[in-house]
Formats: structure tokens, sequence, C-alpha cells
């Protein structure tokens, strides 16, 4: 998620100038980096509170499932990678897959 936000961070560093107001790509970029902030925030306030596997997968399974309209080619990566890792959690587990529940 840190590597998704540098990727937001560089693409607004970039974004040709000037930039009115209503440049909705722009505007897009800003809030998703805005939401990958909150989501980087909640999943380091996990770990450091020493949280269960549970609560981790919890947490990875709330990202993948969080709505972006139009994510990067390294935030679908992201998603597709960490979707992978959780079912493979919950076959040794025996559970269902998270966030179905």
């Amino acid at each position: 998620m840190q590597r998704t936000k540098r990727v937001t961070e560089e693409e607004i560093r970039s974004y040709p100038t000037p930039i009115p107001r209503c440049d909705a790509q722009f505007n897009f970029l800003y809030e998703h980096r805005a939401r990958l902030s909150q989501q980087l925030e909640h999943a380091n306030s996990v770990l450091e509170a020493n949280a269960s596997a549970n609560q981790l997968v919890d947490v990875i399974a709330a990202f993948i499932s969080s709505a972006c309209s139009a994510p990067s080619v390294e935030e679908d990566a992201l998603r597709a990678r960490l979707s992978e890792a959780i079912i493979k959690v919950d076959a040794q587990r025996g559970d269902a897959p998270a966030g179905t529940a």
C-alpha cells in the first residue's frame, strides 16, 4: 500500500500545470491518495496494537473490497496478490474467504 501511495504521489507531483479546479483526473488522484493514507494509518494502527492474525486478515480484506473507481495497475496487482494470500490463509484454516461471512 505504501508503494501504491508513492506511485499516486508521484503522479500528483508530475501532473501538468496549471491544474484547473474542475480537473476530474487530478481530483481523483488527490482523493485516492487520501484514501490510501487512511487505509495505511488503519493498517499501521492494527499492526502496532499487536493484533491477531484474524484482525490483520480483516484489515487486508477491507482494503481489497474497498471501492476504487479507477485503480492503478500497481493497485490492481496489489489487490490481486493480497486476494491470493487471503485465499491461501483461509484454505489453511479451513475458513470461508475473509469478508464473505
